[in-house]
């Protein structure tokens, strides 16, 4: 995947009681749509839990959205555009 399309995390949070720092054991990802989810009240960022604590599925429902929206084809298009150029030189 490449970098600066979305981000897989997991949030932490501070316990009230111990006052320690915690991980959720679930991931989230987070991507930026470029508004081209044709929703009215995009801000132009989603993010969304996996609901699974496993990392790789949450990569693969990162690419699913990215694909929804075309994200990934758009710089995947740039990339080869700039690739070809770069092999003519």
């Amino acid at each position: 995947m490449a970098r600066g399309i979305g981000r897989i995390y997991q949030p932490s949070y501070r316990d009230s009681r111990t006052r320690e720092k915690k991980k959720v054991t679930v991931w989230w990802i987070r991507f930026g749509c470029r508004r081209t989810c044709g929703k009215p009240e995009c801000s132009g960022v989603h993010q969304e839990n996996s609901r699974s604590d496993n990392r790789r599925v949450a990569e693969r429902l990162l690419r699913k959205r990215l694909g929804e929206v075309g994200v990934a084809a758009s710089l995947r298009r740039k990339s080869t555009a700039r690739r070809s150029r770069t092999w003519r030189e």
